[in-house]
């Protein structure tokens, strides 16, 4: 039996919930939401998933695009970050191991960072 106060979370997540079919408007709404915010964090329920990481880059050029952002920071192990950022830097990390399986994971969000960091010393 579900309580009440689950049923309470499910009713909100219902009412608030809109679907992502892949239009350009898919998140209209959040940004609109985002306003004049100078730091948005983007979290995640799953790790590793093909759909979050494109979802995530969307967003994300729609920050830099519409809003103006210009710095991006990502959460993950210091090795993997510090060779991603060597990469956007004008290195050649994109042929060691862990690098290849970081930047197939992360295809669509790599794509992103790359645009985003052309012409950064």
């Amino acid at each position: 039996m579900i309580s009440v106060a689950m049923t309470s979370v499910l009713d909100t997540v219902r009412a608030s919930a809109q679907p992502i079919t892949g239009a350009e408007t898919d998140y209209d709404s959040l940004l609109t939401f985002i306003g004049d915010a100078s730091v948005v964090l983007l979290g995640e329920a799953s790790h590793g998933t093909h759909e979050f990481y494109r979802s995530r880059a969307q967003i994300t050029q729609r920050l830099i695009r519409e809003k103006g952002f210009s710095a991006i920071a990502v959460e993950d192990d210091c090795p993997d970050a510090y060779r991603v950022n060597r990469f956007l830097r004008g290195g050649t990390t994109r042929t060691e191991k862990s690098f290849s399986h970081l930047a197939a994971s992360n295809a669509p969000y790599m794509d992103v960072a790359q645009q985003g960091c052309s012409g950064v010393p």
